[in-house]
């Protein structure tokens, strides 16, 4: 067709949508398989045909994304399987919310490509997700069930057997971006009606120094010696008796026993 004198490129040839409009209704309606599992993500359900057109529209590989509209209003996905009833589909329930959905409602499907996320804000709509031990990893992991994120949608994500609501307030590049195998920065907002804790202030009162309590008084002994003379203390006696006092009085009590030992009246057994 072009001689080699040509050098020029041809342009780029733009991949054909699929399109195809189907009866929605929430995964806890399916008929088989795991409802709690199928409920963790952004994953929907399709009917078999649908694989079959997308394969003749050479689509079928990579990532597949699609793009949902019902009264003006839109989300993205991704797919999970392809064996849903001819003309039904089945998503999860909060992805019906966003729509503002009805089960059995009709929803415009389509094929899209999207680019990759760089950044994202979002906004837990729940106090208790910050109470978690690390809500940053919490999200980083649950994330992982997501193929697509939109702008202004409220996703749903479990963990520990409870449900967190977090708002897409931004994302960047676009507003629908492919957040599968990419380094996406995440910024966080505070909850509605979330007050933060007052930091600890630094000018604590000190409490005014006290007087240490007076020591207790010396209690003198209170018992008795076996001659029925009061004990007194060593302490005191050697401070008013010195040495020679204390020796004078013990030869004085010695020689008072003495001159009283043969000092009784005595009695004579003889019959008088």
């Amino acid at each position: 067709m072009f001689g080699p004198w040509f050098t020029g490129s041809l342009p780029a040839v733009e991949p054909r949508q699929w399109k195809q409009r189907l009866r929605c209704f929430s995964l806890g309606m399916f008929p088989a398989g795991n409802k709690l599992q199928h409920e963790r993500g952004d994953k929907i359900l399709l009917p078999g045909s649908a694989l079959h057109k997308l394969t003749r529209l050479n689509q079928q590989s990579g990532v597949m994304l699609f793009k949902l509209e019902h009264n003006e209003r839109v989300t993205h996905c991704g797919v999970l399987e392809f064996s849903a009833v001819e003309g039904h589909m089945y998503i999860p329930f909060w992805m019906m919310a966003n729509l503002c959905l009805e089960e059995g409602g009709v929803v415009q499907v389509s094929s899209v490509n999207l680019p990759k996320a760089e950044f994202t804000k979002i906004q837990p709509m729940e106090t208790e997700f910050l109470r978690l031990t690390n809500p940053k990893a919490v999200l980083e992991h649950e994330l992982r069930h997501f193929t697509c994120l939109t702008q202004g949608d409220q996703i749903t994500i479990q963990y520990a057997g409870d449900r967190y609501n977090i708002h897409i307030k931004e994302l960047w590049p676009a507003a629908a971006c492919c957040i599968v195998e990419t380094d996406c920065k995440v910024d966080f907002e505070a909850p509605p009606g979330y007050v933060a804790p007052k930091p600890p202030s630094m000018e604590t009162e000190q409490p005014e120094p006290t007087e240490p309590p007076p020591p207790p008084p010396v209690q003198e002994p209170k018992g008795r010696r076996v001659d029925g003379k009061p004990i007194t203390s060593s302490a005191g006696a050697s401070k008013q008796m010195s040495a020679t006092d204390i020796r004078r009085k013990r030869i004085e009590r010695f020689s008072k026993l003495k001159d009283e030992r043969f000092a009784g009246k005595g009695h004579s057994l003889k019959n008088e």
